[in-house]
């Protein structure tokens, strides 16, 4: 079904629009996300919520934040089923809950209320989830603005143990985490990061935290091993910031030369 759903998508308008339009689609599209996480930011302030990302949004949300308590689903933490068992509500904001990014939590969410923001509902729906069909910043200006209208602040009791979801100190044993976390020493705030497909970037994803300032691109369903190279020539190009790629030996292989072609 889903190899049928993306025939009739390439064949459809997609075609008909030449790559450098939709390389700026897909710009503005990533700017619309970046652009909403201020919004989003107040919003956990003021509901002093919890916040867990999505694989491909680690970005959307400052990953050193005290609230900030990891990535959601397949390649996520622990933290985030604890908060979620935990929690009487969740709110979803800018995404529709693809399977990599609920995968172990569906049965939570399925029985608690869920309120979610977007263009498009989660894939995941009962009886008691309620979509907000929005412009997402509007959206999440009107919830952070009623709830200041209230004028009383939700007192909420965190009971989360502490994880894994920052580096942790020196090791004796040199290890694909410890390299992680290395590299992610040398990130400027203005990094972009581009991780790619396979078994070393579900690593990264659990274990390597986003620029602070800069964008995290990850292609969990749209792009094959190697992307992430020549994603990175072309980001570089047109951001001029730093790009970093994080790839195993497979994608290398396959694309790598792209660098070297650059």
């Amino acid at each position: 079904r889903a190899v049928r759903a993306a025939d009739r998508a390439l064949k459809g308008a997609w075609r008909e629009i030449t790559p450098a339009a939709r390389g700026r689609l897909l710009l503005k599209l990533a700017q619309v996300i970046e652009a909403a996480k201020e919004e989003l930011a107040q919003l956990s302030a003021a509901l002093d919520a919890l916040v867990a990302v999505t694989p491909d949004a680690r970005d959307a949300f400052d990953n050193r934040d005290a609230r900030f308590i990891g990535v959601a689903g397949a390649m996520g933490h622990s933290r985030v089923t604890a908060a979620l068992s935990a929690a009487g509500s969740c709110l979803v904001v800018g995404t529709r809950l693809p399977l990599l990014a609920r995968m172990g939590l569906e049965a939570r969410l399925l029985d608690m209320p869920v309120v979610s923001l977007g263009r498009e509902a989660s894939f995941l729906t009962s009886d008691r989830h309620h979509h907000l069909a929005c412009e997402l910043r509007s959206g999440l200006r009107m919830l952070a603005g009623a709830i200041r209208d209230c004028g009383a602040k939700p007192r909420v009791e965190h009971h989360i143990a502490a994880g894994a979801v920052s580096p942790t100190g020196p090791s004796a044993t040199f290890d694909s985490v410890v390299a992680l976390h290395a590299v992610e020493r040398a990130f400027d705030d203005e990094s972009i990061v581009l991780v790619d497909a396979g078994n070393t970037g579900a690593h990264a994803v659990h274990h390597l935290r986003a620029p602070r300032h800069g964008r995290w691109l990850l292609a969990t369903g749209m792009a094959g091993m190697g992307y992430a190279f020549g994603a990175a020539v072309g980001a570089a190009i047109a951001s001029r910031r730093r790009c970093w790629v994080i790839a195993g030996d497979g994608a290398f292989f396959m694309h790598g030369l792209e660098i070297h072609t650059a």
